[in-house]
């Protein structure tokens, strides 16, 4: 017979048998391990890689993310990363973790469009509904209150906005969790905060607030260089195979030029194989077969830290000083440690002899490719003598070389066209030929089908480009339809505006016409730019080059007739790129300075556009919006 004290001891046991078996403490497990076990991907999200997740692609992106996420003393992460990242995907990864463990506070995500928002939640439904224990809690939830954009689950509303503006972060209580994607392309209003420090202010209630901030940078005056720099700048080192040392791979470091043919020029196919990188460190070359291994055994290390007296510094065990404040994580990623196709040592280097010393390239490999900015330095101002100095030896009307290609460009004005011509060519030269003022859209046809004089004989414009003026839209549409693809529509763009260099945009002739009234609407395909890349290429890189580009014989060469008027030349030297309060957005930056007329200026731009948009050995890096 069981004594009472017998009795209550063999209860208490049972209870807690019972109690072990209906409720288990969750073992913790890494960022990474959890993704792992639980993310599925759909064609979807990865057509290549479909299945059961598997960090082998993404190692860096991974240790990141978990070095940040799994660490409670970290608040912000500001990643400047190479365009195929897989960034947004790992933040959608660690959503789908916070719905299925339960993790308390709200979670919002911010991206530059409403497109791009639907997007996004369209992406976390799928990841969301593949996930089984996130399904199960999700399931329980009304349809009404999982829409694309909010979704009210339990212990926790998800906002995906769009707006691509720091407003889109206010009225927003309880997060623990902001997703900052693609920062640069973010609007700045005046007088608002940048998206970063709103963030950064949001969830401030709440315990373990995290803000993940991330996107392709632009210019070193971008905000996600900004942030990377004031952070911690980590660098993802990987040991060399020959000294053991932490290196971090750079497109600086791979080595190409044993491979050329005998008249000297690169073979681009044994490029492609044989690149080696060259160890920072001991000096020694490494083969790209070692790259797996090093990326798998590699770390990401801090760089920002205050310079070291030298007593300091040969004092045994004395700590840097960090020169970031607690809780900030910043880090650059680029693809000389993926493993997507395409980012070999020996793709990564055949692109860069592609990209040379072209300004517009190298922007575009900077940012897509090494997660570095532009850098934007302040440009002299162009002056007449700058100009004067490019008279070549021939007349208005005339060119003294044989074209490749002619093209014509027309600024609209509000009751004209001021237009140039000028000849291409092969390499790359632009010879101006003439410039004037039409009145009427017959004259501007006239002047294109007239085109320049070499030897004597008339060479019409193979390409011509009319800006569309803003206002007259419609008019210069309706004028170009009949005349494409001879004549194209072209249009300016800046800041958010930017997706690339050059790219198309289908637009409704007549902008006011419904397409759903059950009425044909025509429409026309324009050429768009990024105004700021052109502008640096006209005045920095041809005009203030002047002879030493010339003497160089770089094939970016820029002349003008003899006989040019000085009133044509000043529209030349009416912009300058300038480093101060903008007076459109009331922010600090990089801007144009226009100082007078530079109407001319924009056609001698635009012609350079239209040379960029037709040349053989330019198309190659263009891309459609």
């Amino acid at each position: 017979m069981l004594l009472s004290t017998d009795i209550e001891t063999t209860l208490a046991e049972m209870l807690e048998e019972s109690a072990r078996r209906v409720w288990r403490p969750r073992e913790e497990i890494g960022f990474g391990q959890w993704c792992a076990e639980n993310i599925m991907l759909r064609e979807s999200e990865s057509p290549d890689y479909a299945g059961h997740y598997t960090p082998e692609m993404v190692t860096p992106v991974v240790r990141l993310f978990e070095k940040f996420l799994d660490d409670p003393q970290q608040r912000l992460l500001v990643l400047s990363k190479c365009s195929q990242s897989s960034a947004s995907s790992h933040a959608l990864f660690e959503i789908v973790r916070r719905v299925e463990r339960g993790v308390p506070g709200n979670i919002v995500y911010v991206i530059h469009s409403a497109e791009e928002a639907r997007n996004i939640g369209h992406r976390l439904d799928a990841l969301l509904a593949d996930c089984v224990a996130a399904n199960d809690i999700v399931d329980e939830v009304p349809a009404d209150d999982k829409s694309t954009l909010v979704k009210r689950l339990p212990g926790k509303t998800i906002w995906l906005t769009g707006a691509g503006s720091a407003g889109a972060l206010a009225s927003k209580p309880g997060v623990s969790l902001v997703v900052v994607d693609e920062v640069d392309k973010h609007k700045l209003l005046k007088g608002e905060a940048e998206t970063i420090e709103l963030a950064s202010q949001r969830g401030k209630t709440v315990g373990d607030r995290k803000v993940v901030a991330f996107s392709t940078p632009t210019t070193d005056d971008g905000q996600i260089w900004r942030a990377y720099l004031d952070g911690s700048r980590m660098e993802y080192r990987t040991p060399c195979p020959h000294c053991a040392e932490l290196i971090a791979l750079e497109v600086g470091m791979l080595r190409w030029g044993h491979c050329k043919d005998l008249a000297g020029e690169y073979d681009l196919s044994r490029v492609m194989e044989e690149t080696l990188v060259e160890c920072n460190s001991c000096g020694k070359l490494i083969e790209e077969k070692e790259k797996r291994r090093m990326v798998d055994t590699g770390e990401w290390v801090p760089t920002n830290y205050h310079e070291q007296p030298v007593e300091l510094i040969e004092e045994e065990g004395a700590e840097p000083r960090p020169r970031w404040r607690p809780g900030v994580m910043s880090a650059r990623l680029g693809d000389m440690v993926s493993f997507w196709p395409g980012s070999g040592w020996g793709d990564m280097a055949v692109e860069r002899i592609k990209v040379g010393g072209d300004p517009l390239k190298l922007h575009g490999f900077l940012n897509n490719r090494e997660g570095k900015p532009f850098k934007q330095g302040a440009m002299a101002a162009v002056e007449l003598r700058h100009v004067d100095a490019l008279r070549g030896a021939y007349k208005r009307g005339t060119v003294p070389v044989e074209p490749e290609l002619v093209v014509f460009a027309a600024d609209t004005q509000d009751a004209a066209w001021k237009w140039s011509i000028g000849a291409f060519t092969k390499s790359g030269d632009f010879y101006v030929s003439d410039y004037g003022i039409s009145l009427s859209w017959r004259e501007v046809m006239e002047r294109a089908r007239d085109g320049v004089i070499y030897n004597g004989e008339a060479r019409m414009a193979n390409f011509c480009g009319v800006d569309e003026g803003g206002h007259r839209a419609r008019e210069v549409r309706k004028n170009v339809l009949p005349l494409a693809p001879w004549f194209v529509a072209m249009k300016g763009l800046g800041g958010l505006q930017v997706r690339s260099v050059l790219g198309w945009r289908s637009h409704q002739v007549d902008p006011d016409a419904d397409p759903k009234a059950g009425v044909l609407v025509d429409t026309i395909e324009c050429l768009t730019f990024d105004d700021d890349a052109f502008k640096r290429e006209l005045y920095r890189d041809r005009i203030l080059a002047g002879r030493k580009q010339q003497d160089a014989l770089t094939g970016r060469n820029i002349w003008f007739p003899a006989d040019m008027d000085e009133s044509f030349a000043r529209e030349l030297c009416a912009e300058q790129l300038v480093k101060g309060e903008n007076p459109k957005t009331g922010k600090v930056g990089w801007y144009w300075r226009v100082k007078g007329a530079n109407d001319f200026g924009d056609a001698v731009k635009m012609c350079l556009i239209l040379y960029a948009a037709s040349a053989p050995h330019l198309r190659v890096g263009m891309k459609e919006d």
